[in-house]
């Protein structure tokens, strides 16, 4: 349902061309707000919003600007449709601060929210009221709403102290109909995340007020309702997604786990099961990244650390920020790195170096389905500090990987190959976003970058066969086209969010907006009727023919297909690491 709701949204944005930007949604800040895209299961998007001063959520030649009503910080519900037109929103306030977290949708369109509120907040938007209340901290809330928005039902979790502060997110399973719950206890007291008669508790983290924490894995019914819960691991969980082969159900977890010197490491177990599991003791009391894989029953498949070891050094302080999955399970793992002990006792598996030897670079990481084991591994940055705090990845319908984030000045974006070098936009110490495409071997298929004299970077993707959807967001005046072309755009006056669609038909090339090949490997005619020819192989290369399903036609080893008797479609040759995509018409 998923890519069939994607691929409606982008067959609305009208004719593609290669590498450029087929659309455009940008949504207007006074200051600076959060702007998170979700596809709807009924068509169109959803979109949760964290307003502090004012943004305008209509991106067509109306305007309608959503401020703060009673609070500092308060969350919203915009809702769109599948050309990207502006249709209602829903708020929600706080006397202090509310926020609207991730959104996961039912069948019928219907979807489950969560976020943290401070103070008094009221998370019904319509005319009546559901409160939670906070006097200090933060409490987490969830609850179920209407397609249309409106609220069904809520819970509260936490008491409303300091002493019992959550974090929660909630995520459908269209498999099994159920809730599966993950969330953060970060008060010095016991959490009860059982808003009924039940009792879910999850202790206490061993050094509350240090950034430490302890999750919770829970699944409950579609009301609400617990079935079981159990308590694991500490520190950030940044990033959950979900994935089944049709019979079974997997959550994929990617975050930070916090070392420490002291022994107390030890009871930071990121096994919820009876085995126990413990990450690197990291040193200087920073954290590395780990990424992790639960099945629905609440046991654990398998669990990684990474960068991590029992070396010294001021500079240790890794994260995996975002996981994607492909057709097979196998786990896409994108963070961000200032070191790596490799080499010491119970070190990390990567190789992985910061450029120059220092800063923060960019990485990406595939991990085999059935262990969690080590496929490839790359980085992404420059010998400057690029000063990531995030990177996402995302996997299309064909098995490709893409990856973005940010970076300054003159950056690397295939460390594994010839040599791709983007430039930033800006002067010096800016930043830059980009993106960049790998097949499922690792193999570099294209990047493109955009951004200004500001801070720009992605936040986003969601890619298909022939177009990739990114939400980012800008400052200043930033080209905001991925390709050789140019689209400036003026942020009104902070750091505005924009939604853009890019046509990447033809793209799977290995070539990019700074590196192109001299005789680039093409199909040609395209569209084809009787007889296609291959340009840009070798004497009797081999080159697959595959179907859009991904199934392998044949291999041809002439520059000449015939092509009258196959069915009229979407066709890819793959010559070595580069495909070209073709249609068929009679």
């Amino acid at each position: 349902m998923r890519f069939a709701t994607l691929i409606l949204l982008l067959f609305m944005y009208g004719t593609l061309r290669a590498q450029t930007l087929t659309s455009l949604h940008h949504y207007p800040t006074h200051a600076y707000s959060i702007f998170d895209l979700y596809p709807s299961t009924m068509g169109g998007y959803l979109a949760t919003v964290q307003v502090w001063d004012s943004i305008d959520v209509d991106p067509g030649p109306a305007a309608v600007w959503l401020e703060t009503l009673t609070g500092l910080e308060e969350g919203a519900i915009v809702a769109y449709d599948a050309n990207g037109g502006y249709m209602w929103h829903k708020q929600i306030t706080s006397t202090v601060k509310v926020t609207i977290g991730n959104l996961s949708f039912t069948e019928d369109g219907q979807f489950y929210a969560s976020g943290v509120a401070s103070g008094t907040a009221d998370v019904d938007p319509g005319p009546g009221v559901a409160p939670v209340t906070c006097n200090v901290g933060l409490n987490a809330w969830y609850g179920k709403f209407s397609a249309t928005g409106d609220l069904l039902w809520y819970a509260q979790i936490g008491d409303g102290t300091a002493s019992t502060q959550a974090t929660v997110r909630l995520l459908y399973s269209p498999l099994s109909h159920d809730l599966f719950m993950f969330g953060e206890a970060l008060g010095s007291n016991p959490t009860d995340y059982d808003p009924g008669p039940g009792l879910a508790e999850i202790p206490a983290p061993p050094v509350p007020g240090q950034g430490r924490t302890n999750h919770i894995y829970a699944r409950l019914d579609s009301s609400g309702v617990f079935q079981w819960h159990r308590p694991w691991g500490a520190n950030g969980l940044r990033h959950v997604t979900r994935w089944d082969d049709g019979l079974n159900e997997y959550f994929y977890l990617a975050g930070a786990s916090f070392g420490s010197p002291d022994p107390i490491e030890d009871q930071y177990d990121y096994d919820p099961g009876p085995g126990q599991l413990v990450p690197y003791r990291a040193v200087y009391t920073m954290q590395d990244a780990f990424a992790s894989k639960f099945d629905a029953n609440g046991d654990l498949v398998w669990c990684q650390f990474f960068f991590g070891g029992n070396g010294f050094g001021p500079n240790h302080n890794e994260e995996a920020t975002n996981v994607s999955v492909d057709t097979q399970g196998n786990a896409y793992v994108a963070g961000y790195f200032m070191s790596n002990y490799a080499n010491t006792a119970g070190g990390s598996v990567l190789s992985l170096v910061p450029y120059s030897g220092s800063g923060t670079d960019a990485f990406l990481l595939k991990l085999a389905s059935a262990d969690g084991s080590l496929f490839w591994e790359k980085q992404f940055g420059s010998p400057n500090d690029d000063d990531i705090f995030n990177a996402i990845s995302a996997v299309d319908e064909l098995d490709r990987v893409y990856i973005g984030s940010t970076f300054i000045n003159t950056a690397e974006l295939n460390s594994a190959g010839p040599s791709v070098q983007v430039t930033a936009n800006g002067p010096m110490w800016t930043k830059d976003g980009f993106v960049a495409s790998f097949d499922a071997a690792g193999q570099y298929l294209w990047s493109g970058t955009f951004g200004g004299p500001g801070v720009d970077g992605p936040k986003q993707l969601y890619p298909t066969a022939s177009e990739l959807c990114m939400v980012g967001v800008f400052s200043g005046t930033a080209d905001l086209d991925l390709g050789p072309g140019v689209y400036n755009v003026a942020a009104e006056q902070g750091s505005d969010p924009f939604f853009a669609c890019y046509d990447i038909t033809g793209l799977a090339l290995g070539t990019s907006e700074s590196s192109m090949i001299d005789e680039p490997f093409a199909v040609y005619p395209n569209p084809a009727n009787d007889v296609v020819t291959l340009r840009g192989i070798g004497a009797n290369a081999p080159v697959e023919i595959f179907d859009a399903l991904g199934q392998r036609i044949t291999t041809a080893r002439t520059n000449t297909i015939d092509v009258s008797a196959w069915s009229e479609g979407i066709y890819f040759a793959k010559w070595v690491d580069r495909t070209q995509r073709f249609i068929i018409q009679h």
